[in-house]
């Protein structure tokens, strides 16, 4: 089994499954695309939270996999660490949130939810990961 990251939209994340789980957009196991911000919109007023990615675990013998698109709380992690009305330079609050969220890591289910699970063909596959497509169109989502 491998992992497929669709990320969209596309965050710092893909950095990390790149490293994680060695995932590159030449091994076909990562697809990278932007959301269109009214989708984007769409999906937090749905689901409460933003979009944050979809991580599927494909098999490819038996050319089949499970998926779940994610969810993620900024809104919740940028008021805890007190980024709302900051003063800060334009630079540091990324590294305010980066260092902020390192508590997170024993305790993601705080801030990542799970927005829909999914049986993968290898079809609908090709769907998701294929450019042009919405992924979360493609999943019924929107």
């Amino acid at each position: 089994e491998t992992y497929i990251d669709i990320g969209c939209p596309n965050w710092c994340k893909e950095d990390a499954f790149q490293m994680i789980w060695d995932s590159t957009p030449g091994k076909n196991s990562m697809f990278v695309m932007a959301l269109n911000p009214d989708d984007e919109a769409a999906l937090k007023a749905k689901y409460g939270t933003r979009p944050a990615g979809i991580i599927i675990r494909w098999n490819d013998g038996a050319k089949k996999g499970k998926g779940v698109a994610l969810g993620f709380n900024f809104d919740q992690v940028t008021e805890e660490l007190g980024l709302t009305n900051n003063t800060l330079p334009s630079w540091a609050p990324k590294l305010v949130q980066d260092i902020g969220m390192m508590p997170y890591v024993d305790k993601p289910e705080s801030v990542i939810t799970t927005l829909k699970e999914f049986d993968v063909d290898e079809a609908n596959l090709t769907k998701l990961k294929t450019a042009g497509n919405n992924p979360y169109k493609v999943l019924g989502m929107l």
